[in-house]
């Protein structure tokens, strides 16, 4: 059991050091592509309202759709699609 425990303990060690010099490459990433630029909130909010609205008319900024609006009241029309891209 201690030794198992001292193994899972290494592993989660190795994890946090990943993760800590991910961090580092990260921030070292944001400092070397140069200064912030302003904000425009405008066209920020303009945007966010844009996503919002193809979102409720079931695009995603030139995605294609995966299911109608219809199939969430059908749910049966949702699983020979789904089962088609299983490959099934």
């Amino acid at each position: 059991v201690v030794r198992e425990a001292l193994h899972l303990w290494e592993e989660q060690e190795k994890l946090r050091e990943l993760r800590i010099e991910q961090f580092r490459k990260d921030i070292q990433a944001g400092l070397e592509s140069g200064p912030a630029e302003e904000l425009d909130f405008k066209d920020i909010k303009k945007r966010g309202s844009e996503r919002v609205r193809n979102k409720k008319r079931g695009c995603c900024m030139g995605s294609r759709k995966k299911f109608s609006r219809h199939s969430y009241r059908n749910p049966s029309a949702i699983a020979p699609r789904v089962a088609q891209r299983a490959g099934r």
